[in-house]
């Protein structure tokens, strides 16, 4: 049985570009009426490309979200394929958001 028990608000709060698709980092906040919502409010790092996008990584910051993505795709695509995450991780750390 479903239950409605609260609505998120999904907010982008970073992007990158880069050569082959964008990373866009989402914050997933409760709304004033999800007292039965009990988990804090998180992020997710995703990967666009060719018109799909895919979430790849979670975290209670932005910078974790990243990080978790990062991993998630050196497990999944190894080295054949250059790591966007890492490229927006670098980014973030410069203080750029574009």
């Amino acid at each position: 049985m479903e239950e409605i028990i609260g609505k998120l608000t999904v907010k982008i709060v970073f992007f990158k570009r880069t050569s082959d698709g964008t990373v866009f980092v989402y914050k997933m906040e409760k709304g004033d009426d999800s007292g039965d919502i009990f988990f804090n409010d998180f992020y997710i790092a995703t990967y666009e490309a060719m018109r799909s996008e895919e979430i790849w990584g979670l975290g209670c910051s932005i910078e974790r979200a990243l990080e978790s993505a990062k991993a998630e795709w050196e497990r999944t695509m190894g080295e054949d394929y250059p790591n966007p995450f890492e490229e927006a991780l670098k980014k973030l750390k410069e203080g750029s958001n574009t």
